[in-house]
């Protein structure tokens, strides 16, 4: 059997909302449960609240990510990335 060219993938579209340091506390309820689960997997690197003070402290920016299911998952880098600021007003 020959295998068949794969044309068609569809991604899902999806929303990236950067959250800004002093919206943390409002969106961290939602962040809370996936960072400790994430952090469980990733050998535990840090606790959630190391995370959360990051956050607050600009040393990291969280983004939601939001797809056309109603997905919901969080993504969070450490800054500074090479040309990168903290979403502010």
């Amino acid at each position: 059997m020959q295998a068949e060219k794969i044309t068609n993938l569809k991604r899902p579209k999806v929303d990236i909302l950067p959250i800004k340091p002093e919206e943390i506390s409002k969106y961290w309820p939602l962040a809370d449960f996936m960072i400790r689960e994430a952090l469980r997997f990733s050998g535990q690197f840090a606790e959630a609240e190391d995370i959360k003070d990051a956050l607050i402290n600009a040393e990291m920016q969280l983004f939601l990510v939001l797809d056309t299911r109603g997905m919901v998952s969080i993504k969070y880098l450490r800054l500074p990335l090479h040309g990168s600021r903290i979403l502010r007003d």
